[in-house]
Parts: C-alpha cells; sequence; structure tokens
C-alpha cells in the first residue's frame, strides 16, 4: 500500500490487514526493496520495466496506489499486478476533507478483494472523533481517518495512563515493528521473534533470487612487459621495455549455488587464461636477429561473494578471492633476452558499482601478492630469490542487454624480487622489477 496523499494510509491498511490471507507491507519496505536491487526509488511506481522486475523479486502481488486530483476531492485508484507492472484496474473515490475516509478504504478493499477472486471478510471498526468522551479508543478520541485525535481526557486521565505505563514496565519511546511502524508487542515475544526470523530469511531469500551465477569476458587487449634486473656487485645490467603487443584473454566467475539462500550460494571458482604475441630485434655477435615472444597467463582462485548492505539484482557487487597465477615468457634461444616463468600467490578484493547512468557500472581490484616463485630465468640471475608483488585494474562496462555488455578495462601488476648467489649471465646478489600492463576490449556476459 503506497502512502496516500493527504492522509488515511493507516485507515487503509488497516481495512486491508484483517484477512489473513493478504500480507500488507508500506511504501518503506517496497522502496527497500528496490534500492536493494540498485534501483532508486524516484518515480519507481512509473517505470513499470522497474518495478516490474521488484515486484517479481520481492514476491509483491498486488500495489495500491492513489493519486489525488488537483482538486482534492477524488482519488484515482491503481491496482498495479505482478503481471503486467501496470493497473489492471483503475477507479475513482471521493475524499474527506482530502484524505481518505473509511468508506473509501472499504471501496479500495471490497475493489482489491474482487480483483483477487477473494470473499469478504469484515474490517475491524474504526471509529470516527466525537464529542462524547465516552467515544474514545485506548489513545484519546480518534478522527475520521483512524489516527489519534486532539486529547481531552481529564488530568486524572493522564496519571492513570502514565501509572498504568509504569506498571508495564513501558518508557515514552514507541517500540516499532519491523517495517518501522509503532507496536505494542514485547520484543521477545515469541510472534515477534518469528517476525524477525522470517524477514531474515526473506532477505537472503531476495538476495540469493538476484545473484547472478555466472560472468564471462572475453576480448582483445594490448600488453606491456618491463623487465630490470641490477647487479650493484657485477655491474651486470638487464633493461627490457616492450612495445604495446596484441593478445586476447578469456575469464570465467562460476557460483554454482548462486541460487541458495544458504552461504553455499556465496562461494565460487574464478579463472583466467591470457596469451601475447611479440617480437623483439636483438643483436649480439652473430649479428641481429628478430626474436619471437609468445607470453602466457592463467590464474586458479576461489572466490566469495561478500554479504553487504542491499545487495541484489542490478545492485553493487563485492568479491574476495585468493589463488595462484602462473606467468610465462617464451623465447627462442638467444643471449640476451632470457625466457622466464613466475609462479604467485595473488589475494584479491573487488568491486563492481552501477553509476547514475542506466546500465553502465565501475569496475575496480586490488591485489597483493605476498610471495613469488621463480620457474625459468632463475640461473641466470642467481641461485634463489624472494618476491613480492602487488596489483590494481580498472573498468568500465555498458549493458548492451540485459545479459551482455561491452566493457573497456585496464590492469597493472608489478613485482620486486630479490635474488641470492650467482647466476649464469654475471649476475651476483641482483634486484628485480617487473611490471605488467594491459587495455582490454571485451564482451562480458551475465546470468
Amino acid at each position: 500500500v503506497m502512502d496516500v496523499p493527504g492522509g488515511g494510509t493507516i485507515q487503509l491498511r488497516t481495512a486491508l490487514a484483517p484477512d489473513e490471507r493478504a500480507e500488507v507491507m508500506n511504501e518503506r519496505w517496497l522502496l527497500k526493496q528496490a534500492q536493494r536491487r540498485g534501483i532508486r526509488s524516484k518515480r519507481l511506481i512509473r517505470d513499470s520495466k522497474k518495478l516490474g522486475w521488484v515486484m517479481d523479486g520481492a514476491k509483491v502481488d498486488l500495489i495500491v496506489n492513489l493519486e489525488r486530483s488537483r482538486d482534492k476531492k477524488t482519488y484515482e485508484v491503481q491496482l498495479i499486478t505482478r503481471e503486467k507492472a501496470q493497473a489492471a484496474r483503475t477507479f475513482t473515490i471521493d475524499s474527506h476533507f482530502g484524505a481518505i475516509d473509511k468508506n473509501g478504504a472499504e471501496a479500495v478493499r471490497a475493489e482489491v478483494f474482487g480483483l483477487l477472486g477473494w470473499a469478504k471478510k469484515s474490517a475491524p471498526e474504526v471509529k470516527p472523533l466525537d464529542a462524547d468522551p465516552d467515544k474514545k479508543g485506548p489513545d484519546g478520541p480518534r478522527s475520521a481517518d483512524g489516527l489519534p485525535g486532539p486529547d481531552t481526557r481529564k488530568a486524572d486521565g493522564d496519571k492513570t495512563a502514565s501509572t498504568s505505563a509504569k506498571k508495564k514496565g513501558t518508557t515514552g519511546a514507541r517500540k516499532v515493528d519491523l517495517l518501522g511502524d509503532p507496536i505494542d508487542e514485547d520484543p521477545d515475544d515469541p510472534e515477534t521473534i518469528r517476525k524477525r526470523a522470517v524477514a531474515r530469511q526473506r532477505a537472503d531469500e531476495d538476495a540469493a533470487s538476484g545473484r547472478r551465477w555466472l560472468w564471462l569476458q572475453g576480448g582483445g587487449e594490448l600488453l606491456k612487459r618491463d623487465l630490470s634486473v641490477l647487479s650493484p656487485t657485477t655491474g651486470a645490467v638487464l633493461d627490457y621495455r616492450s612495445a604495446f603487443f596484441p593478445g586476447y584473454h578469456l575469464r570465467a566467475e562460476v557460483y554454482p549455488l548462486a541460487s541458495s539462500p544458504t552461504a553455499a550460494g556465496r562461494f565460487g571458482i574464478y579463472g583466467t587464461f591470457r596469451q601475447g604475441f611479440d617480437s623483439v630485434v636483438t643483436t649480439d655477435e652473430f649479428g641481429a636477429q628478430t626474436l619471437s615472444i609468445n607470453h602466457l597467463q592463467f590464474e586458479l582462485a576461489p572466490s566469495v561473494l561478500l554479504p553487504v548492505p542491499g545487495e541484489g539484482p542490478g545492485s553493487h557487487r563485492v568479491r574476495l578471492r585468493a589463488g595462484v597465477r602462473r606467468s610465462s615468457f617464451s623465447v627462442q634461444a638467444n643471449s640476451t633476452i632470457p625466457a622466464t616463468a613466475l609462479t604467485q600467490v595473488i589475494i584479491a578484493g573487488l568491486v563492481s558499482y552501477p553509476v547514475i547512468f542506466k546500465g553502465v557500472w565501475v569496475h575496480g581490484a586490488v591485489e597483493i601478492s605476498p610471495v613469488g616463485f621463480w620457474g625459468d630465468g632463475l640461473d641466470q640471475f642467481g641461485q634463489d630469490a624472494s618476491t613480492w608483488g602487488a596489483g590494481a585494474s580498472f573498468g568500465v562496462s555498458l549493458e548492451a542487454t540485459k545479459v551482455l555488455s561491452v566493457g573497456l578495462f585496464y590492469d597493472m601488476a608489478m613485482s620486486r624480487s630479490k635474488f641470492t648467489g650467482v647466476g649464469l649471465a654475471q649476475f651476483e646478489n641482483a634486484g628485480g622489477f617487473e611490471l605488467m600492463q594491459s587495455v582490454q576490449l571485451g564482451l562480458v556476459y551475465q546470468n
């Protein structure tokens, strides 16, 4: 039930609530459901596509929305169903001094139950404001819309009410339910505890219902590699700086149990494969020659989707992963540039976030490599090595369809190595620095 312009929202909700078949929620609850799905709540009721997404995910069968006329004499009532996310029935009722009264609420109730095919059940009586002090609710006289009216009770009546509240151990602060509405139940009451548990379960189910289980990316890229090794003892130097060279990449992120509201639904697997093709002209005692370089990289890591406030379909995603990455540069035999291979432990955190423009996402990640292990090339620079590294990436993607996006990404990764001992290329106790950069353009598929 959306908020009624001019007042009477509680009156309307009260008229609908007694039927056990109807779970009546307020506007604030619906807007929170929209926000959790990354949808801005402004003018939500007029966007049938977004509204249908929210209604379907939050399992809302019907929305009751009232629009007041300019002269404030009538309301246009819209009954919006989940199937079309548009008004399935529209009718007009009279207002009562610019607000909805008991008769109007009853008329809406009859139309709602008629649309749903339910038999009418009696609603609780709401007493109008009356000058007779004997006709009043527990908190004093009530107005025509069911809200407390001016309190005309005598001072001794106030004293009695205050004493009664003290006996019950209550304070001046009103308790609220899961929707933020005032309630009089004890928070330790079993029914209240049950409602809280149901609300938590529903939140978990809503988050799971919109959780993506598959993320694929593929496309072309330009890569660049810088490798510097210096031995202060012998003065030996290797300084290799490539131009950008072409390559391609494939990435996948899979959450097999994503639809499960349990913790298992947040665990998945991440994998990436990258290949680049470079060539360089070198000169040695045999003359100039062109060397072909093949860069291969693959990574495999468990991934976990972190629970964050507001998550849902179309909302931000935060992930952590920790795994192994292997990078190798294969080059034909020469006396200038050695072939190398490095295996690293990678710990990374990633965030994807929708920005203000529809369908536009920004992506960011940071990573650290606390330890690395040299393979090929180690014997050229020393007998052993200790390696660590760090990296970052940034990207922007634009949704072309509900499942397909086009993305532009940049990433970089650096590593530092400390070699010990004497290498075959006359390096002794050398230090090394390597920087890999990549600019990628590709397609992203999500489901």
